[in-house]
């Protein structure tokens, strides 16, 4: 578990790792959340490793904002390609 003192009660952290895009095809990934500019940013990466890495950090964000979104409106989580990071 992390340990983030001092945030805020309403506070959404998501944390992932490599290992949870292991044997992912990451093209369809990137297509799937990322919006237009972020997926032209991904395909400038050279290597799988750079590009879960990029995946791996926006999706983290993208799902954090997701969850708060819905602790504190209480609408349904939206999808991660409505979130530019």
């Amino acid at each position: 578990p992390l340990d983030l003192p001092n945030l805020p009660g309403d506070a959404a952290v998501v944390q992932l790792e490599e290992r949870h895009l292991m044997g992912v095809d990451l093209m369809w990934i990137a297509r799937t959340a990322l919006l237009d500019a972020e997926l032209a940013e991904f395909r400038k990466l050279e290597g799988n490793k750079a590009q879960r890495r990029f995946l791996l950090s926006r999706m983290a964000a993208k799902d954090a904002v997701r969850l708060w979104r819905q602790r504190v409106t209480g609408q349904p989580m939206m999808h991660p390609a409505e979130y530019e990071i």
